[in-house]
């Protein structure tokens, strides 16, 4: 009959150490792989687009760019009281969601207002009902959002034009796409449609 040895118990010990340590490293290499996949492309890390920022999203809670990481992001600069551009390009940006179905969740669409002085977060997150509802809406102090635009290399202005809302925004109308670190991929011009995006969006997955 074997009878047990200290050595024995040891070299057990050991056995299940390794044999738990390699199903950690299989399992972490999973994980890993699954990012890559949802990941799969890589922004311009020398582009002087993106970077870190602090805003205040819809509900009102602080807001840092590093709750953005994991998923592509698609962030369009505008105001709530803007008579076109805007709702068009967020339905732009809704609709080409829509028409990816369960791969939306792979994207993240974010609008920032260039207009904080009116656009509080309550007057963010009803307007922002009506468009896709993962939407993330950011609004902040004048500086937050000064330096939120810098960080995309935005362009915004009080228009000198008066009214009938007290006053108009000129802004840029573009789309930047961004990667799951906040780096920039490419960008969406006013006039893309909706199929034209959810293709290139598509094609990313």
């Amino acid at each position: 009959m074997n009878v047990p040895t200290a050595t024995n118990n040891h070299r057990f010990r050991n056995s299940l150490i390794t044999t738990f340590g390699l199903a950690m490293v299989l399992a972490a290499a999973t994980l890993l792989g699954g990012c890559d996949r949802q990941c799969a492309v890589s922004g311009d890390p020398n582009a002087l687009i993106g970077g870190a920022f602090e805003a205040v999203d819809q509900n009102g809670d602080v807001f840092h760019h590093t709750a953005l990481e994991g998923r592509y992001q698609l962030v369009f600069f505008g105001f709530t009281s803007c008579p076109d551009v805007c709702p068009t390009e967020l339905s732009v940006i809704s609709t080409a969601l829509d028409q990816l179905d369960a791969k939306a969740e792979y994207f993240q669409p974010v609008f920032v207002t260039v207009d904080p002085d009116r656009d509080t977060p309550d007057r963010m997150k009803t307007y922002l009902d009506n468009f896709h509802e993962s939407f993330i809406g950011l609004t902040g102090t004048a500086d937050q959002i000064k330096d939120l635009a810098h960080v995309y290399r935005a362009y915004f202005a009080r228009s000198p034009e008066p009214v009938e809302e007290g006053y108009n925004m000129d802004h840029s109308s573009i789309t930047y796409l961004m990667d799951c670190e906040g780096r920039y991929i490419q960008h969406f011009t006013h006039g893309t449609g909706p199929d034209e995006m959810a293709a290139v969006l598509a094609g990313m997955i």
